[in-house]
Parts: C-alpha cells; sequence; structure tokens
C-alpha cells in the first residue's frame, strides 16, 4: 500500500519547483509504481502567468519531441512488416525534391541510414535548436511552415556537422526527413500511420491526436499552456512542430500508457524487435548525459532510470522496468536552452517515491 508520506513528498516536489523558478506557471506530473498501488495525479501552481487559472491534472499539451517515441516505433512496425531496413539508406526513401535539398546542403543520402536518422548520429543540422528558426517563430508565429521549408532551414545553416555515423547530434531535421520517408513507405498521412500500425484504440489513447490533421477529442479541456520564457506559445501555428520531430497532443495519462506499452515490447510482434531498438550507437555512448537509442532516450529517475523522452515544451515520459516506476511530468515551459529543470524534477519525483521501497 502507499504511505502518505509518499503522496506528501511528491506534492512538495512539485510545489518547490514552481517555486524555485519564476518561469514556470505550473507542473502536472503523473507518477505510477503498482508494486505499492501508487496511481499519482499531482498538480501545482497555475496554468497561466498571472495566476488566474490553478493548474489542473491531466490536461492535453502538445509533446513537442516526445512524438519521435511514436515515430521511431512505427519505424520498427514497418521493419518487422519487411518495408523497410535500418541500413536503409534515404536515397530510396525519400522525393527527388529532398534529396536535391540535401544535396545542395552537402549531404550524401546515399550515406545516410535509417537508423542514422533515428539515433541522431547523421551529422545533420539542427533547424529547430537554431537561433534563426526561434527567431523566425517569435516574429511569426502564425506562419505555416511545411516540411521542405524546415529542411532547406536546416541546410542553410552550413555543411554537415561530422561524417554518417561518427558522432551524436540531436536533430529534429532529422526526424522531420524520417516522417517524409514514413510516409511514403506507406502512401499515406504520417498521422494516419502512426494511429493505424501502433494501435491507438486498442491501447486507449483516446486523448491523443496530431494537431491540423486530425480532430481534437470531443470535449477534450484546453490544452495547457506552454511559454517560452513569458510568451504564451499556447496560439503558435502547430506546422512549426509537426512533422515527425514533433506533432502530436497527448495527455500525461496517455504518455504513461505508451511509453509502458513500447518499452514492455508489447506494441511489437516479435520479442527481438525491442532488443534491438535499445541498442545504443558507439557514437553515444561517450556521453554521459544524453544517452540515445534507436527507441528513445534514457532519463534518470532518482536512483533509478528509465526509457522515454523529453520534449522542448518542458514535458517528458519514463518507465523503468527493472523497478515499474513510471512519471510523466509537464512544467509548460519551453526548455530553450538545455533540459536540467526537466531532468531534475524527474530525479527527485522517482527518489520521493523509491524512498519507500529501499
Amino acid at each position: 500500500m502507499t504511505e502518505p508520506s509518499v503522496i506528501g513528498r511528491l506534492q512538495t516536489t512539485i510545489d518547490r519547483a514552481v517555486a524555485a523558478e519564476p518561469n514556470v506557471a505550473g507542473v502536472m506530473a503523473r507518477v505510477e509504481f503498482p508494486r505499492h498501488e501508487l496511481r499519482w495525479n499531482g498538480v501545482s501552481g497555475f496554468d497561466d502567468r498571472e495566476g488566474l487559472t490553478p493548474q489542473s491534472a491531466d490536461r492535453p499539451l502538445r509533446i513537442a519531441s516526445v512524438t519521435k517515441l511514436f515515430v521511431s516505433a512505427a519505424v520498427f512496425r514497418l521493419q518487422e512488416e519487411g518495408r523497410v531496413s535500418l541500413q536503409q539508406t534515404i536515397e530510396s526513401l525519400l522525393s527527388n525534391d529532398t534529396l536535391g535539398t540535401l544535396r545542395e546542403g552537402g549531404y550524401d543520402p546515399a550515406r545516410i541510414t535509417v537508423a542514422h536518422l533515428l539515433s541522431h548520429t547523421s551529422g545533420m543540422q539542427d533547424h529547430a535548436s537554431s537561433d534563426e528558426y526561434l527567431t523566425a517563430v517569435l516574429a511569426g508565429p502564425q506562419r505555416r511552415w511545411s516540411r521542405s521549408d524546415q529542411i532547406e532551414l536546416a541546410m542553410s545553416l552550413g555543411p554537415p556537422l561530422f561524417h554518417p555515423g561518427e558522432e551524436f547530434q540531436y536533430s529534429d531535421t532529422g526526424y522531420v526527413v524520417l516522417g517524409e520517408a514514413i510516409e511514403r513507405l506507406k502512401d499515406d498521412r504520417l498521422s494516419a500511420i502512426i494511429r493505424e500500425s501502433l494501435g491507438f484504440a486498442d491501447l486507449g489513447l483516446t486523448d491523443t491526436y496530431w494537431e491540423l490533421e486530425e480532430e481534437e477529442p470531443s470535449k477534450a479541456p484546453n490544452r495547457v499552456r506552454q511559454y517560452i520564457g513569458e510568451i504564451d506559445a499556447r496560439g503558435f501555428h502547430a506546422s512549426l512542430d509537426l512533422y515527425g520531430g514533433g506533432g502530436l497532443v497527448s495527455t500525461l495519462s496517455d504518455l504513461t500508457i505508451f511509453d509502458r506499452a513500447l518499452f514492455s515490447g508489447r506494441l511489437f510482434r516479435h520479442a527481438n524487435t525491442l532488443a534491438g531498438a535499445l541498442i545504443v550507437p558507439r557514437a553515444d555512448r561517450q556521453l554521459d548525459s544524453h544517452i540515445h537509442s534507436y527507441l528513445g532516450m534514457v532519463i534518470p529517475m532518482g536512483r533509478t532510470m528509465g526509457w522515454g523522452h523529453l520534449g522542448f515544451w518542458g514535458c517528458g515520459v519514463a518507465w523503468c522496468p527493472a523497478t515499474d516506476l513510471s512519471i510523466s511530468v509537464s512544467i509548460n515551459q519551453a526548455q530553450t536552452n538545455d533540459e536540467k529543470l526537466l531532468r531534475n524534477l524527474f530525479a527527485k519525483l522517482g527518489d520521493a517515491v523509491l524512498e519507500q521501497s529501499s
């Protein structure tokens, strides 16, 4: 049974996070620890920086790069169907227009594989983390970005950072390219492919949908406000993060369901699919704090580690198979420089739970 003191420690943890960070208006958190019958939804602070609307639990939010979990899972389902290989080069998967853009930028699509894109080892520049992109988004928050706009911006940032497979450099652009490849492999929209191939209905992901391409669930509450500093970005056009690097709206409860299903292997037909997906490429093994497999990232959860992903809008999810502990968090503040605040919250929530079982 869950001790009341655990709930108190969890609530204190998120209360302190709000109190210590002026830019964080509010926090939502979900913690599941079945071995102690713990399922907790916690909130602290407000939805808005003015302190007018208290934060409420499990509201929908743009999950940004957490979308990459869904995209990478879809690639491994396509691999199981025999439609794609991780070692297949993107030269055979992309449109002539995109191939031309990449070549003009100094890239050789015949040397970049699906595995390189999945693991952020392609050497591709990242449009999303550039000052040029942030400036353009803030100057025109209602601009409708296309996939080609984002790829072209990445090409304008400079030549490839390194030869494919040599190093690790996180790249949203790589997943934007991957999104096009997936669409061409199945001749359908990325949103439809992911919903069908990953079985949203069977999983019960009733509050997860792809912005602009799918209808918002009926009677869904308003999305959480998500800020860049003091700027409320909730009304920014969804196309700024839509094509595979991001794109999904979800809730913390849906993310918890999905993360557990994904990293337990329940979404795949064969047991060896998950084992292969969790391999950490050699180029990433030198990194202490940002370890990526082909499927997702390792997130410290206090004294344990979980598999999941973090997103630009201050959200994330992780599940530890060894302890069966799940944590999902939203801090409604963009992580424009690093993920330190978000990662610290995962670590502190993990410690707050695991103290009782040590």
